[in-house]
């Protein structure tokens, strides 16, 4: 059974585009974001990106989007939107650089809807590389078993069991039936890690 679940687990770049008025580089991919250094993301470079959204929970204000070079946290409080954002939609995005918790991101952003696109591929890897944060933001696909789940905040979190460890799977939508459905099941889950 495949779960199309949202959320997984809770040096300087290269010239990416022209200067804007402040002198900073527009950054023009997402990678380039991630691989700031915490002091170089808090200068807020401006940044422009064309990005399929990944993952979006209005509630807690989590948003992933993800280009061609990587995925990446937006915070979605602090941004502004021209329709409601779901998971598939292709956006142009301006906003600005801030740290965060794993690796940099981006804030005050605006985002205009351009219409449906596809998401990316997922990328599998070994659950032991992908517990140190590195992958944050990444679009991935985890197999597992779902060992129990719980509701919260309109939110359905599933433990789910997996070789190597376990890991906690968040999503916005589910089916009321959830737990008859997927506690015990096999599955593989596509989302934002």
């Amino acid at each position: 059974m495949i779960l199309p679940l949202g959320l997984l687990f809770a040096g300087l770049a290269a010239s990416a585009g022209p200067e804007s008025g402040g002198g900073l580089t527009v950054l023009t991919h997402a990678r380039d974001i991630r691989n700031l250094p915490p002091d170089e993301a808090k200068r807020s470079y401006p940044v422009h990106l064309h990005a399929i959204v990944t993952f979006v929970d209005a509630g807690p204000g989590e948003l992933f989007v993800q280009d061609e070079t990587a995925g990446i946290f937006v915070f979605e409080h602090e941004s502004v939107s021209d329709a409601p954002l779901r998971a598939g939609q292709l956006v142009d995005l301006t906003g600005i650089t801030t740290p965060g918790n794993f690796s940099p991101c981006i804030t005050k952003a605006h985002l205009r809807v351009l219409g449906v696109g596809s998401l990316p591929k997922p990328k599998r890897l070994a659950f032991e590389e992908l517990v140190s944060g590195k992958e944050d933001g990444q679009w991935f696909e985890l197999e597992g078993v779902v060992r129990s789940g719980q509701t919260k905040a309109g939110r359905l979190l599933l433990n789910v069991a997996t070789v190597g460890g376990s890991f906690v799977a968040v999503t916005p939508e589910f089916p009321p039936d959830w737990s008859q459905k997927w506690v015990d099941a096999r599955v593989v889950m596509r989302g934002a890690l």
